[in-house]
């Protein structure tokens, strides 16, 4: 297919030659053949424009090394070992600080962050600052122009037509909806911490045993028994703790096991 290629210098040509060079993704052109060549040459034509005035900037760093933790299922914390430091890793994260060299290089060689996001310079990065403050002003002029606009339309009504209309006007502004008005964060309750429970008197629960297995037979029983004899007497105790106060008892002489190996017996009773 022999067809005139022309340089690319405007955005018309630059179309042109992508509609033009489309034919040729349907149908692959064979290698040495003069279609191959005339695709080829129009590729570097539209690589070239597109350098020049569709470039793509790199992502910057953060972006750059979030996106890379997203495709590897990194978290910040493993950010933090990366580089040797968590507290780095989180002033980087919010942009508060770049990378040092040392750990651009990690980033780059370990994890493959683009070298060009992580060579973002501390200019680039006020540049990008300054284009986003520009563009807030930018949106506050044009609504302090629009305010201004409003007012020179009351003060025409007010010329043309006299107060009653001009109050009308005013009336009408004062009345329109408001722009929905910021609201605080909620505030974080304060939470309220439980009374700890009063701890019990040190060796409470092995004299309320003694007083439960002095009211059993021969002061003798198994442990639900004496459960049972503290329940009776107003103490819900655990067997963990029953066991436990038994143990008290039982390191001083006051109560041993029977024989049986299931019943407790209180023997200071029978000295």
């Amino acid at each position: 297919m022999a067809m005139e290629i022309k340089p690319i210098r405007s955005e018309a040509d630059y179309q042109a030659a992508l509609v033009d060079i489309e034919q040729y993704f349907d149908a692959e052109p064979a290698l040495g053949t003069p279609d191959a060549d005339r695709f080829d040459v129009l590729a570097a034509l539209i690589g070239a424009y597109e350098d020049e005035h569709h470039a793509i900037e790199p992502p910057d760093t953060v972006t750059a090394i979030a996106e890379v933790m997203a495709l590897r299922g990194h978290k910040q914390a493993d950010l933090g070992r990366l580089l040797g430091s968590r507290s780095r890793a989180s002033e980087i994260m919010n942009r508060k600080r770049l990378p040092t060299i040392e750990q651009a290089r990690k980033l780059h060689e370990e994890w493959g962050v683009p070298a060009a996001s992580l060579l973002a310079t501390e200019t680039q990065t006020r540049a990008a600052a300054s284009r986003r403050v520009e563009s807030i002003s930018q949106e506050r002029r044009r609504q302090h122009a629009a305010l201004q606009q409003q007012i020179e339309e009351i003060r025409r009504v007010a010329y043309d037509d006299g107060y009653a209309a001009a109050m009308q006007a005013i009336g009408k502004f004062a009345t329109r909806p408001a722009a929905p008005a910021m609201t605080a964060a909620p505030r974080r309750r304060r939470r309220v911490q439980a009374k700890p429970a009063p701890r019990q008197i040190r060796g409470a629960n092995a004299r309320h045993i003694t007083e439960a297995m002095m009211t059993l037979p021969d002061h003798t029983g198994p442990a639900a028994a004496i459960k049972k004899a503290l329940a009776e007497k107003g103490h819900d105790l655990p067997y963990t703790s029953i066991r436990h106060g038994l143990g008290q008892l039982q390191a001083r002489g006051e109560a041993t096991f029977t024989e049986d190996g299931r019943t407790w017996s209180y023997i200071a009773a029978q000295r």
